[in-house]
């Protein structure tokens, strides 16, 4: 068997390199102005185009028609109105139509059933939309706003669920990439709605609430008819819609963070004008913005094709191939949107003064090529955002986008005070270019790093003696430590005749790593310790699984080796999917077991973390990984460390669940999930020790280490992240002194259940 395994393993490595250097992204990508001017305008997307122009004409003329129809202050009325409506709408895309568009690619489940829990959480989702806007158009005094917005809100309640379904019919036909349908669908929109606001205004009845009620209108009958047609396409399932629901708010909650940041930059100029120059003012900004919008449909258009595109330049050329198609597009779009500006600048002021009557939209030119310049600074972030989002980096899309929001809102405010309108212009070119150059940063610091790691990845493949060919985009990034990136690549066949290791992980170290190839070398000896210690070993019918190392690449420091099943119960905890506290408590009860041989040996696991232990549950099979030495801990370091691989694993521990705030965030739930494993955990280990003096005995031992592993986790040096490490430092300190109380509670609680049936047999014995 062992010559087997050797001959297996020993042809790996020419698939392995071929695999991950396609991943890898080792092929160069080249700057592609010319391709991608060609692409847009001979594409398969003109038809997106045309669509897309027709929802923005729309709303351009429905726009003019109420600037014509009625008085600067309705118009004013009726933008705060639109930027609600927007922003239910900005809700349904990020939490339902986005989600359920990434995830019919990715599922071959029922296209029928996911397309109906897409409509049932749609009208949840209205509901919450008519009640929220009932409760503001109630309150709309106390809030100060004057009795002409309460109207209009009522107006919104009324006509939002309409404007919800008919959004959801249109997405759902570009989901399917039936662009025509979805063509058709704003045809029959723009053709009731237009010659009815047209007829508002013919006939003076235009207001800010007559305008939406045709809004509503237009939407209501198309939408019905459509899902009447389609009535096949949906299929309604309690445990799918359920399923579908948890799923789309994983992914989904980050895209609406990031869509209410970009909202925020986008509306905070007419809720501050509001408030500052009054409706009138905010009315001559809506109609100067209106002229902007003639750049809606090429923009959004644009940004109809860019992920898709980005994703698969991702995939399959890597971040050279990445940056250079965003360069590209970067410069196309730069260079479309500086012509609209220009063009703006000449003649955008006679187009207001054609489309808007009043002396108010005169001499607006200023604020014109202002907000055309916004336009141009803001539009140049597209392509660094939608990169990011490629490259699944949401969280550095919401940092950017927060710093740009807080920059625009923050200038705005200042300039308008000081220049009114003007300022409000100039406040949002300043934070549009802040939100573009921070989004640009973040996308090129992103990519620096990737280069680095790509190169390292094919040069691990090049030397590495292994051998299956693994399926293409199957290589991909498990997790990140303060010392290296776990990667992991699927083979086509399994490794082993026993179907063993069908994939490969490999612990790549970053370059800032104290590590050196000896210290490799001593990883990959403890890992070959504690796997023939216990690997493959049945304890409370739980099997246990240690991954073998494979081969160790000196340049660049990476260790090679098979996995192991499961998922990490630091990442089941966050999702906390079918994990009873019932399960937790076995599988805490076991893991102590399992390491209690290597403690008995007088070996530890060195880094013993949630991070670190893998379940699958189904097959009751419990893996550790990434064992640490000695070395690699201060408190546990050196041969004369007074506390003996029990302690010192357990107070790792705590000092790692207690400590565990950042990564929680938006995880209310994990935090206690994990404390909830750790004192299950001590409980495991304590139990079989019997007296309550030995007990406390070994739990002072941990309280000690582990105060000395919370003192080196936090480095309280001046900087700019001080009050954040005091914090969690403070957050810490609390959590692992409520364990360790818990901990000697429930030892004493022990000690008290004997003496009290003892009394209690004494007394029927008395009796």
């Amino acid at each position: 068997m062992g010559d087997e395994k050797s001959a297996t393993l020993s042809a790996i490595g020419r698939d392995f390199g071929r695999a991950i250097g396609a991943a890898g992204g080792v092929r160069a990508g080249r700057f592609d102005l010319r391709g991608a001017l060609a692409r847009l305008v001979i594409g398969q997307h003109m038809l997106a185009l045309v669509d897309q122009a027709i929802v923005s004409g729309a709303s351009f003329l429905t726009t003019v028609l109420v600037g014509r129809g009625s008085h600067s202050s309705e118009l004013g009325i009726y933008a705060i109105g639109g930027s609600l409506l927007v922003s239910a709408l900005m809700i349904q895309d990020s939490l339902i139509i986005l989600p359920y568009t990434i995830h019919r690619q990715e599922r071959d489940g029922d296209e029928a059933t996911q397309s109906g829990s897409a409509l049932t959480q749609n009208f949840a989702l209205s509901i919450l939309a008519v009640l929220l806007l009932a409760v503001f158009a109630a309150q709309a005094g106390l809030l100060g706003l004057s009795t002409r917005f309460e109207p209009m809100i009522w107006a919104l309640a009324a006509i939002a669920p309409f404007a919800l379904v008919k959004e959801l019919c249109r997405r759902f036909a570009i989901a399917e990439l039936n662009v025509a349908r979805a063509l058709a669908l704003d045809a029959a929109v723009a053709a009731i709605q237009l010659p009815a606001l047209a007829w508002l205004a013919w006939t003076g009845r235009m207001s800010a609430t007559a305008a939406f009620a045709a809004i509503g209108l237009a939407s209501a009958v198309p939408a019905a008819v459509w899902l009447a047609v389609h009535r096949r396409d949906f299929a309604f399932s309690r445990h799918s819609a359920r399923a579908d629901l948890d799923m789309n708010w994983r992914l989904g909650k980050w895209l609406f963070v990031g869509q209410l940041i970009v909202q925020v930059e986008s509306y905070a100029a007419y809720w501050l004008s509001l408030a500052i120059v009054g409706a009138a003012g905010t009315g001559i900004f809506a109609a100067c913005a209106s002229i902007i919008a003639f750049a809606n449909p090429f923009i959004s258009a644009f940004r109809n094709i860019l992920t898709p595109r980005f994703v698969r330049a991702w995939k399959t050329g890597g971040s050279a191939a990445l940056r250079a198609e965003a360069a590209s597009d970067a410069a196309l779009l730069g260079a479309v949107t500086a012509a609209f500006s220009m063009a703006v600048s000449v003649v955008g002021g006679d187009l207001l003064g054609l489309l808007y009557h009043g002396g108010e939209y005169q001499d607006q030119t200023t604020l014109l090529r202002l907000l055309a310049l916004a336009l141009l600074a803001s539009t140049m972030s597209l392509p660094a955002s939608t990169a990011l989002a490629a490259m699944q980096r949401p969280r550095l899309i919401v940092a950017a986008g927060a710093f740009g929001a807080a920059v625009t809102t923050l200038l705005v405010w200042f300039l308008t005070l000081k220049w009114g309108l003007t300022g409000t212009g100039l406040g949002l070119v300043l934070g549009g270019m802040a939100g573009a150059t921070a989004r640009w940063v973040a996308f090129l610091h992103v990519v620096s790093k990737r280069k680095w790691v790509e190169d390292a990845m094919a040069e691990i493949g090049r030397s590495t003696a292994l051998n299956r060919p693994f399926a293409r985009g199957e290589i991909e990034r498990l997790d990140e430590g303060t010392q290296a990136i776990i990667y992991t690549a699927r083979a086509t066949e399994p490794l082993f005749p026993a179907g063993e290791a069908a994939r490969l992980i490999v612990k790549l170290f970053k370059p800032e790593a104290a590590v050196d190839l000896e210290a490799l070398r001593g990883e990959a000896h403890v890992l070959s310790r504690r796997r023939a210690a216990i690997n493959g070993a049945i304890i409370d019918g739980w099997r246990i699984v240690i991954p073998e190392s494979l081969q160790l690449c000196a340049a660049p420091l990476a260790i090679v080796m098979t996995e192991a099943p499961g998922v990490s119960l630091f990442n089941w905890t966050k999702t906390g999917k079918g994990l009873t506290p019932d399960m937790l408590e076995r599988i805490a009860e076991a893991t102590i077991a399992a390491v209690r041989n290597l403690w008995a040996r007088g070996e530890l696991h060195g880094d013993f973390s949630l991070q670190n232990i893998l379940c699958d549950a189904p097959n009751r099979t419990l893996a550790f990984i990434d064992f640490g030495t000695a070395d690699d801990c201060a408190p546990c370091g050196g041969e004369n460390c007074p506390w003996s691989p029990a302690a010192r694993d357990l107070a790792h521990l705590l000092s790692d669940v207690a400590s565990d705030v950042r990564r929680s965030l938006g995880t209310p739930k994990a935090p206690r999930r994990r404390r909830f494993f750790a004192a299950r955990a001590l409980r495991a280990f304590l139990r079989p020790l019997g007296a309550p003096e030995a007990q406390h005995r070994a739990l002072d031992e941990i309280e000690n280490c582990a105060w000395a592993h919370v003192e080196n986790l936090f480095d309280l040096s001046l900087s700019p992240r001080l009050p954040w490490r005091l914090t969690v430092k403070v957050v810490t300190t609390r959590r692992v002194a409520a364990l360790l109380v818990e901990a000697r509670a429930w030892i004493d609680d022990q000690r008290a259940a004997p003496e009290s049936r003892g009394h209690e047999a004494g007394a029927r014995h008395g009796a």
